[in-house]
């Protein structure tokens, strides 16, 4: 067992919260593309206007998984339209709360100036360094016991199966959702480039934590899977 998963499980963030609703939304949105079944989708929607809630990181994961949905339900093979239309309108149910606490309830954010922009406090190539330094140094730290470079290796050594059409959506997400974030430590220099360090250092590793249990699936069914599923086709009209 993980001693830092541990101690993350147990905080007071809500990192658990997206972690799980994120596993359920990969699972579920992975399980309706390949048996094109609606009630899946339902089932992946609901997780994702769900998570949407749980905090901004899950927001933002959400609104990324939405966005891929439809491209990779149409990857292939075109997908049975109650695929679709159940997905965005769970979604769009689930997520009603969220729309109306972050136009309504939320406070304004205090702890963000646009770096680009700035003169006091600009970005900066070192930032940029920075931050990709540290997530190449927390894939590697002891922390973990070695549970990332395990999953790496997973990944490296079975890419052809990682990468199977089926399974697509994830390291996508995974890449869209690295640069996201990375994206934000950059430019949100309100922890200017003297404190860089010690904001990555406090919350880098919940949003790897958020993710693990995913990347963990990913790797799993990918390499465990040996055979290519078959997709079902929707059905049609005689």
């Amino acid at each position: 067992t993980s001693t830092m998963y541990v101690k993350l499980s147990l905080s007071q963030y809500a990192d658990i919260v997206v972690a799980y609703y994120l596993l359920a939304a990969v699972v579920c949105v992975v399980l309706a593309k390949l048996e094109n079944n609606p009630g899946y989708a339902v089932a992946a929607g609901s997780a994702l206007g769900f998570l949407s809630f749980s905090k901004g990181e899950g927001l933002m994961a959400a609104g990324i998984i939405g966005v891929l949905a439809a491209g990779y339900f149409f990857y292939k093979n075109k997908p049975d339209k109650r695929v679709l239309i159940n997905l965005y309108t769970a979604a769009m149910a689930a997520g009603i709360v969220t729309v109306v606490f972050t136009l309504f309830v939320a406070p304004k954010s205090t702890t963000f100036i646009n770096g680009l922009v700035s003169d006091t406090n600009p970005v900066s190539w070192f930032r940029l360094r920075a931050i990709f330094s540290f997530i190449l140094v927390e894939l590697v730290s002891p922390t973990w016991n070695g549970l990332w470079i395990l999953l790496v290796l997973g990944i490296l050594l079975g890419a052809s199966r990682c990468f199977r059409r089926h399974l697509i959506i994830i390291p996508v997400f995974l890449l869209g959702y690295i640069l996201v974030i990375s994206a934000y430590y950059f430019v949100n220099t309100y922890f200017d480039n003297t404190r860089i360090f010690w904001w990555l250092q406090v919350s880098l590793h919940r949003l790897m934590y958020a993710t693990l249990p995913s990347v963990m699936f990913w790797v799993f069914v990918g390499l465990w899977m040996r055979h290519k599923p078959v997709e079902t086709s929707p059905p049609t009209n005689s």
